[in-house]
């Protein structure tokens, strides 16, 4: 949700869920890195639009420069937490 102070971690959102649902979290980390990678194509074709003049003036898009391969780096980083319980 947020990262700001008062707001539950990611870990405890994810283990609020499990004690609720009784879900089995292990693969947690293979679908946020899905989710992100998901997200880096996305945002990928925004920038590619922006690139070709369909987006002028879109400041978001023209930061996708970095901020497409920080997504990727952290969906390669979401798949090196598995076994260790996904968050």
């Amino acid at each position: 949700m947020t990262a700001e102070p008062g707001f539950p971690s990611r870990a405890q959102i994810a283990e609020g869920y499990a004690w609720r649902t009784g879900a089995d979290l292990d693969e947690l980390c293979w679908y946020e890195a899905l989710a992100l990678w998901k997200s880096a194509i996305f945002c990928e074709a925004m920038y590619t639009r922006w690139l070709d003049g369909q987006r002028p003036g879109d400041a978001f898009a023209e930061g996708l420069a970095e901020g497409v391969p920080a997504l990727a780096e952290a969906a390669h980083a979401a798949l090196g937490r598995r076994g260790e319980g996904g968050l």
